[in-house]
């Protein structure tokens, strides 16, 4: 199930699930409706064939007693924490999905680009992690991003940013806020196009996140997926907590500045500005 109104966002698209098989990612903004879609996870992968037994298409990829491929919005934010889904795809053992949402909860809150991930191989969706996603340039922050895309580096573009030619770059479009504006999300005319290579700057940044929680740093910091607990203390490898583990699981961002953090994935090379 997804978004059925005008004004909210889904994505979907097809990538590996935790048994190797194709699955449909889907990642939806919570919409008020009919009781049954107090239901509608947040994120989620879904079968694209029949499994063995009684499971059928577009169930969850992976289901237990208590978990499953899927997260959901904590039921007393889901009137009052917007999420907008604009892009998604999968790089290496990753889901990915780009998202706009608050920083914090509150109405007042500033609204911030996020990277989204879980791990293919994970069927309890311990994995899932946010990453803010920055493109600044000139001290201005273009905070909303539009769209994604992944392609792979060539000659010229390799050698600036410091990466093998053939290797994997995640473009984003992003466009200002108008900070006088008493509406959140409103856009301005100010856009730019900012570039991130996955193995060698996004794939990084979200394993110093995660490892900094299975040190026992930090708060988890996703109140709206009912994680806001203390990390725990660990002496697990990141082979052991690559695809999540239940006694840190759903990481969010510890940075308390909103720029610079080097916990963040600030941008890499601005390629264009574009004014109107």
């Amino acid at each position: 199930m997804i978004a059925n109104d005008a004004g909210s966002s889904a994505v979907v698209f097809v990538g590996m699930g935790p048994s190797r098989e194709p699955v449909l990612y889907v990642g939806t903004t919570f919409v008020k409706g009919p009781l049954f879609r107090d239901d509608i996870p947040a994120v989620t992968s879904l079968r694209l064939s029949r499994g063995d037994g009684e499971a059928k298409e577009f169930e969850l990829a992976d289901k237990g007693l208590a978990t499953g491929t899927e997260i959901s919005l904590e039921r007393k934010f889901r009137s009052s924490y917007r999420i907008d889904y604009v892009g998604g795809f999968e790089s290496g053992r990753y889901a990915y999905f780009a998202t706009r949402q608050g920083a914090t909860i509150g109405e007042d809150a500033p609204i911030q680009s996020r990277l989204v991930r879980v791990c293919t191989g994970d069927a309890h969706f311990y994995s899932y992690t946010e990453v803010p996603l920055e493109c600044i340039k000139h001290d201005i922050n273009y905070n909303l991003i539009q769209d994604v895309y992944v392609a792979t580096a060539g000659y010229n573009l390799a050698k600036s940013l410091g990466i093998s030619e053939g290797d994997e770059v995640l473009y984003g479009v992003f466009v200002a806020d108008d900070m006088t504006s008493f509406q959140r999300n409103f856009p301005t005319r100010r856009s730019a196009v900012c570039v991130y290579p996955i193995q060698k700057h996004v794939e990084k940044k979200f394993e110093e996140n995660i490892m900094e929680c299975y040190r026992g740093k930090n708060l988890k910091q996703l109140p709206w997926f009912k994680s806001s607990d203390g990390c725990k203390g660990t002496h697990l490898s990141w082979k052991d907590v690559e695809c999540g583990q239940d006694v840190n699981k759903n990481i969010g961002d510890f940075s308390v500045s909103l720029l610079y953090s080097r916990f963040r994935l600030t941008y890499g090379p601005c390629l264009f500005v574009f004014k109107h």
